[in-house]
């Protein structure tokens, strides 16, 4: 199911109350057989520990995301990125970010070449803007990235486990 949903750029979530816990369970029982499921588990693992962690995306999958990571005990972002910030920051209401109280910045992929020790995740759902920011950080040497399909897999192995 996880690999057709990839392939077929089909959007999905793990939550226990999506998938209900005799499913999770068996997610659980067969994580070990399934390598691409466990390598994006290790790569959230590693990005977590970097000096700094930048969320890139302020939306509504931005909050759906951070409610995981705190039901999870993960570490929070230090910053939150997104393309709007400018004018969000204006708008009246805000975004999800501001409502959870996290710094919103306008992406500065620049910098991310003087910036050693950083990981990202990517909470935007769109595969094809997903795709572009990798391109993007990429041409500026960064690599350190977690696309948000990979992501969601992440989530649902560190979930199966609890």
């Amino acid at each position: 199911l996880i690999e057709l949903a990839i392939e077929n750029n089909i959007n999905f979530d793990f939550f226990t109350y999506y998938f209900g816990q005799n499913n999770m369970r068996e997610i659980y029982r067969r994580l070990p057989q399934n390598l691409s499921i466990l390598d994006a588990e290790k790569q959230l693992d590693e990005l977590l520990r970097a000096k700094k962690f930048i969320c890139y995306g302020a939306g509504v999958n931005f909050a759906t995301v951070i409610n995981q990571f705190k039901e999870l005990g993960l570490r929070a972002p230090d910053v939150i990125w997104d393309i709007q910030a400018e004018k969000i920051g204006h708008a009246e209401g805000g975004t999800q970010a501001q409502h959870l109280v996290y710094p919103l910045c306008y992406p500065d992929f620049e910098s991310l070449q003087s910036e050693e020790d950083t990981g990202m995740v990517i909470t935007i759902t769109n595969t094809s803007i997903n795709k572009e920011l990798l391109a993007t950080m990429q041409t500026y040497g960064f690599k350190n990235v977690l696309p948000y399909h990979r992501l969601a897999l992440a989530l649902m192995a560190k979930q199966a486990k609890r």
